[in-house]
């Protein structure tokens, strides 16, 4: 049910944007259209055979190029969604290759073995035009939530990227298939541009910055970027869910596009396959004014710049989202920087000394952070927080393990154990509430 209603709200912002003012893409540098023409192949997808898994390529390109694998929105099943970025990427030399998924029918996890199967097989099916020695991931939305779990994929169990690769996220869902452990220990050598926009309010901006708090990428290595709305007499760029849908030369595509993801994929790319330090200067300048800028309306008024941080934090309460951080949906809720889920005290393990951290706070109800048991970011300690704890109960980091080998472990209460402890904590909770009721009545 809350896809089927993500599907609807779509729909209905991207009928909204048709009133979008373009303005003018660069005409020459990062961002402008590139000289090849864009050749177009097809083949149906491994494991949905129903839809076809597209590849843009530069034609007369003469061997293999870059390589970059596009994972689009829910509902957005059809390159037709994403054609101006595919396009562009493919007039300036890379391959892009697009790998549909089910949105009904089918399991998050289901999607992402199809999107990763339709990669490869495309790299498979045309070695004469893909070169997966330099790879880039880019998504959008629930592609975008999955783009870890796949550059992952790609990178560690495919061998791709030995050349260079690189990420690109925009406005990411939740991201499935992907552990705290592979997070810390993610390929360095990866490139990443986390991208938000400032008006999105499908997505909570936490699930972009949890990625981003978390991944194994040094900070010289990644930026997180915000695209803003603006306005002007010429008329109005929305800073939205859907910036990056759109067809070449149609209202759909606007300076938000060209300057805020067409110019800075194109100097990421630049940077993660040949080193250029022009293109790092753009894709990850830390708020240079090559990176910041947006173009000029046509009164030569700056668009409002796009903002960068190495530490970013969220300006909207999760309330505000149609899919918050603190969800069911969420499997990475409880999850902090440095610490794996249902780890109060993050020291690396999930133990009895993290119930005992969050039987002594139980039932506060503001106010409340991770070292007072708070495991879902809501503020509060309750019966949710130690669900969490309880799911996540005696796992621990690698190097916790290591550990643990060479000390003896004490025994500990199995996770079911701890349902009766925590019964018997919220029973003496309730218990001392009572007496302090009485207490102020007898008063």
């Amino acid at each position: 049910m809350h896809k089927q209603f993500l599907s609807f709200l779509l729909a209905a912002e991207f009928a909204g944007r048709l009133a979008a003012g373009p303005i003018p893409p660069p005409s020459t540098g990062y961002g402008a259209h590139g000289s090849f023409a864009v050749a177009i192949e097809q083949f149906p997808s491994p494991l949905w055979p129903a839809s076809n898994v597209t590849v843009y390529r530069p034609a007369g390109a003469g061997g293999p190029v870059p390589t970059i694998f596009f994972a689009h929105g829910y509902q957005g099943t059809s390159p037709i969604y994403y054609e101006a970025l595919l396009s562009h990427l493919a007039s300036r030399g890379y391959a892009a290759v697009f790998s549909p998924y089910k949105t009904v029918d089918t399991s998050d996890l289901s999607r992402y073995l199809t999107m990763a199967a339709g990669f490869v097989a495309a790299v498979d099916s045309y070695p004469q035009y893909l070169d997966s020695s330099r790879v880039g991931f880019a998504g959008h939305s629930f592609g975008a939530g999955a783009i870890p779990s796949l550059a992952r994929r790609g990178i560690v169990d495919e061998g791709w990227g030995a050349d260079g690769a690189f990420m690109f996220s925009m406005a990411p869902w939740y991201s499935y298939d992907i552990t705290q452990e592979e997070l810390w220990t993610f390929p360095s050598n990866v490139k990443l541009v986390m991208q938000n926009f400032d008006d999105d309010r499908v997505n909570d901006h936490r699930m972009a910055v949890d990625i981003f708090e978390n991944i194994n990428i040094a900070d010289s290595e990644k930026d997180f970027v915000t695209l803003y709305s603006d306005t002007n007499a010429a008329g109005a760029l929305a800073a939205d869910h859907l910036v990056p849908l759109g067809a070449t030369g149609t209202q759909f595509t606007d300076a938000l596009d060209y300057y805020g993801i067409h110019r800075l994929i194109d100097a990421l790319a630049d940077y993660a396959f040949t080193g250029n330090l022009d293109g790092k200067n753009v894709a990850l300048g830390n708020g240079s004014p090559e990176q910041t800028f947006m173009g000029n309306w046509p009164n030569m008024t700056p668009v409002r710049p796009l903002t960068v941080t190495d530490n970013p934090a969220v300006a909207y309460a999760q309330s505000e989202f149609t899919f918050p951080w603190a969800s069911a949906y969420n499997p990475r809720l409880g999850v902090a920087p440095g610490c794996i889920a249902g780890d109060v005290d993050c020291d690396g393990n999930v133990d009895f000394q993290d119930f005992l951290m969050l039987q002594a706070t139980f039932g506060t109800t503001s106010g409340a952070v991770r070292s007072d048991g708070d495991l879902d970011d809501d503020q509060d300690v309750d019966i949710q927080d130690f669900f969490i704890l309880q799911a996540n109960f005696g796992a621990m980091t690698a190097d916790e393990m290591m550990a643990s080998d060479i000390r003896a472990l004490t025994a500990v209460p199995e996770p079911a154990t701890l349902v009766l402890l925590v019964l018997g904590a919220c029973g003496a909770a309730a218990w001392r509430l009572r007496q302090w009721r009485n207490r102020r009545e007898v008063a």
